[in-house]
């Protein structure tokens, strides 16, 4: 649809557009993506590269999920249910970071990402909560939503081990998250791995830091200003139907919205299912 042409936008930007308080790394708006397991620290540091690159920070809607505290109390009712939902959610912070970095020529830093959503359905699915047949249905969502997107110039993954995590989780006590076993932070954490290897066979610059204790923002800023972003060869692995460089800024940014209503229209029909045929639906997730 409007991936390739979204890469000429992202990768052509005025370099004087950028803020000064990026000097420090390449003058190239960068769609740097964060992750790492529960309670990494990812929130605490989006923020502060936020402030030290002048990027927009996106945050993941854990805030607004109304199935987490469900799956934590009943995971095999509700993993799938929930993974389609956050699916939607963080393509639409995908698509409203893109269109924003477009149109404020600005670098934009997601708090993980529809990329990394495949992670948690993964362990989903090799701990039988999502069935066979749910996950392919995921994969076929996933699949398309990622044919729109381009794929991140970095992956920064915080490395934390899932004792650290879990003992992160403890003392941070939110009431949901107390039921978490260390099973499930350990199963995250090799899925985690898998994603990584896929990401960087993508083309994506992947950092991974070491942050059982935390880290020294600077040396993150240093890995990012060595970054070896290269705009032929980030172009290079990007679909051929969307290398049009005379595709307009305002039909790139209409094509974001008419995805972007596309996609309300899907979330009204998932909703529509859940309401209505939920007890349906649950016994063909755990069948």
């Amino acid at each position: 649809m409007f991936r390739r042409s979204l890469m000429f936008m992202i990768s052509n930007k005025n370099t004087n557009m950028v803020s000064s308080t990026t000097n420090k790394v390449n003058n190239l708006s960068k769609i740097i993506i964060l992750e790492g397991n529960i309670s990494a620290g990812k929130t605490f540091l989006s923020s502060k590269l936020g402030d030290l690159l002048g990027y927009k920070v996106f945050l993941e809607p854990t805030a607004t999920n109304p199935y987490l505290s469900l799956f934590y109390k009943e995971p095999s009712k509700y993993a799938l249910i929930m993974q389609k939902w956050l699916l939607n959610q963080r393509y639409n912070t995908f698509l409203n970071a893109l269109q924003y970095s477009i149109e404020n020529e600005r670098g934009v830093i997601l708090d993980r990402s529809v990329y990394s959503d495949w992670v948690f359905a993964e362990n989903c699915r090799s701990e039988g909560l999502i069935s066979e047949e749910g996950f392919k249905e995921y994969n076929s969502i996933r699949d398309r939503f990622l044919s729109n997107i381009p794929i991140p110039n970095i992956t920064l993954f915080l490395d934390v081990d899932p004792k650290q995590c879990l003992q992160r989780i403890q003392n941070r006590k939110r009431d949901c998250e107390q039921s978490i076993p260390l099973s499930y932070l350990s199963g995250l954490d090799n899925c985690y791995k898998k994603f990584l290897i896929e990401m960087k066979s993508k083309g994506s610059n992947v950092i991974v830091l070491d942050w059982n204790n935390f880290g020294d923002i600077d040396s993150v800023l240093h890995e990012i200003n060595n970054d070896n972003f290269d705009i032929n060869n980030f172009n290079s692995f990007s679909n051929s139907k969307f290398n049009d460089v005379n595709y307009k800024k305002q039909q790139l940014i209409s094509d974001i919205e008419n995805e972007k209503n596309n996609l309300k229209e899907m979330k009204f029909f998932l909703n529509e299912t859940n309401n209505n045929n939920f007890q349906v639906l649950n016994e063909k997730i755990n069948s």
